[in-house]
């Protein structure tokens, strides 16, 4: 849908509305805030239209609204309560309203919106989303076409909040349980706004504890890039930047990803009939739209609503900003565009790859242990002879690829040219299992050969191992220093995994025959880490890690490596006490007992 200016009657229409009537409420009681300080007109109208082609709201010929069924905020699309959860002078109005005595107050503005999101939901998706979660179960994943009417049909009839829920909404809802069930790195809810520290996101706002690209006070109003002082991590492939531009010419990380790749199981409006016909006869519809239209006139248009392209704003869920202001340099000032920005791909040649496209050194200057890959969700790849970042395709999405690779249209290219991130996370944000997972990923798609794969961010803190000793006169702390780099044979920890007295029963060491890298790996997981797209076993080392990973006591795998000593888990004790959570010197005493 085209949400430049000077459109259709309704378009203007609704343009007007806005200005006039709309702009000039108060976002809040109590608050002085209107809409029009917060927000753009542009989302009225996208929410208008959508809620008019789904039968929630008639318009006379005028357009002026004549009748609503409209229930509240439940009904604003996720990207619109995704956008209101994270508006940044809606956040500083409830921070600035939270009483001094309260449990809240104090709170950064990030905290307030991880709160704001988890009210949202609660209100609004939770309930729908834990039926969802238990209808999928029996779903593959890497199947299309399953979600048909019939699906959607038995979920409008098990669960209240789904069948009251928006169409779209709803199959949104449905995608994102797909991803909880079948992705390893997926986001952690509904409401998740990709963490790009961009100018104007909640966590870059000035002044807050999680802002990462500062100005000091006294060079507030610079224009000089180069009195930034970075404080945290940039996401990878990104830098401190505050570029002399326009907001539309270079683009953030979120403007390249957009909202491509939502509908990886289904095709958008797969829900309309039932849900159309369910809400009818629950009251949630106009009526006297329904006569007009019909149960399947309106079906198909709501399925149009489902399709239709939120505007760009919506999407980002930053504060105002006019896209279409070009700074010039009289009156551009380094705060107004202070941010995390993507750095663009050049042509490099390395052994195997003679052109490919790789980040320049300076992204290293973000600080991400992975700086090498792009921004979450986007790919570097050829187009027209240019290296260029741009999201990535859904079928990389759904395999989560991530690393070297090429694709079907790289036939004048040798080797890998081509970087990809195809999952929604910064390094940052992933578990400890789920960074173990990615940097898998990267060895086995030759990053190594390039790059430092960082094994050292998957290791969480030590544990303290000092021990006390108690006399009736005194007690004094006797500290033992381990070295916790030492590598130590943990097999005796893992060996007759069916016998009562092994002592991890949720952990597997597997160990990889062709390099004899070692992962230990909680297996009691909800979702281990997966390198094949089908596989027999969930849990197998070959499943989670890829084809050279075996169990340690495997022949192959104990073949790699002092085969005459039998089978191998050889770890660094740091690790094993990441991973296992048992403190270092419990784990030598319980190695030499288990021997």
């Amino acid at each position: 849908m085209d949400w430049s200016w000077g459109g259709s009657f309704q378009d203007s229409e609704y343009d007007r509305q806005w200005k006039e009537t709309a702009s000039k409420e108060k976002v809040l009681d109590g608050s002085n805030l209107t809409w029009g300080e917060a927000s753009e007109g542009r989302g009225y109208i996208y929410e208008r239209k959508r809620l008019t082609l789904m039968g929630r709201l008639e318009d006379s010929r005028r357009h002026i609204v004549i009748n609503t069924t409209v229930r509240g905020v439940c009904d604003a699309s996720i990207l619109g309560l995704r956008f209101l959860g994270n508006l940044p002078a809606l956040l500083v109005v409830l921070r600035d309203m939270v009483p001094k005595d309260s449990a809240c107050a104090g709170k950064g503005l990030k905290e307030i919106a991880i709160d704001a999101g988890d009210a949202l939901s609660a209100e609004c998706l939770d309930s729908c989303l834990g039926s969802l979660t238990d209808q999928v179960k029996d779903i593959e994943c890497m199947k299309p076409g399953q979600f048909t009417p019939e699906f959607y049909q038995r979920v409008v009839d098990v669960n209240d909040q789904c069948a009251a829920m928006p169409l779209d909404n709803l199959e949104r809802l449905t995608m994102y349980a797909m991803r909880a069930k079948c992705f390893t790195f997926h986001s952690p809810h509904p409401l998740f706004l990709y963490s790009d520290k961009a100018a104007g996101q909640v966590s870059q706002m000035p002044g807050e504890p999680t802002q990462v690209c500062i100005l000091p006070e006294e060079t507030n109003t610079t224009r000089d890039k180069h009195n930034i002082v970075q404080h945290g991590i940039c996401p990878e492939g990104s830098k401190c930047k505050c570029p002399v531009t326009s907001l539309r010419d270079r683009q953030t990380a979120m403007q390249i990803r957009l909202e491509k790749g939502q509908h990886l199981w289904t095709k958008a409006g797969a829900a309309s009939l039932p849900v159309i016909t369910k809400q009818y006869a629950m009251g949630f519809l106009v009526s006297t739209v329904v006569v007009k239209m019909g149960i399947q006139g309106l079906a198909a248009s709501a399925a149009l609503a489902a399709t239709m392209e939120a505007p760009m704003f919506l999407i980002m869920g930053t504060l105002k900003l006019s896209i279409n202001a070009l700074f010039s340099w009289a009156k551009f000032q380094c705060a107004d565009t202070l941010g995390c920005w993507p750095q663009a791909p050049e042509h490099a040649s390395v052994e195997g790859t003679p052109n490919a496209c790789r980040l320049p050194a300076k992204a290293k200057e973000g600080g991400s242990p992975v700086w090498f890959l792009p921004p979450p969700g986007l790919r570097m790849h050829h187009s027209k002879g240019k290296c260029i970042l741009n999201v990535c395709k859904v079928e990389d999405y759904l395999a989560q690829r991530v690393g070297f690779g090429r694709s079907e249209n790289d036939w004048r290219y040798d080797g890998k040219p081509n970087v990809y991130n195809c999952q929604p996370l910064s390094f940052e944000e992933l578990t400890q299992q789920q960074k173990s997972a990615m940097l898998v990923r990267l060895k086995e798609t030759g990053v190594a050969d390039e790059y430092d794969i960082p094994w050292g961010a998957t290791l969480a803190d030590p544990v303290d191992d000092s021990t006390a000793t108690t006399t009736e006169e005194e007690t004094t702390t006797t500290t033992t220093t381990l070295d916790l780099d030492q590598y130590v044979e943990a097999g005796a920890l893992f060996r007759n995994v069916f016998t009562n007295g092994h002592p991890f029963t949720n952990l597997k060491c597997c160990v990889s025959s062709s390099t004899g890298d070692t992962i230990v790996q909680d297996v009691s997981v909800a979702k281990p880490p997966r390198s094949r797209k089908f596989c027999r076993v969930p849990t197998g080392c070959g499943c989670m890690f890829g084809d050279t990973y075996h169990s340690f006591d495997r022949a192959h795998a104990a073949a790699y490596d002092a085969p005459e000593e039998g089978a191998r888990c050889t770890v660094k004790l740091r690790y094993l006490e990441s991973v296992t959570g048992r403190p270092a010197a419990a784990l030598l005493a319980g190695i030499s007992a288990a021997r």
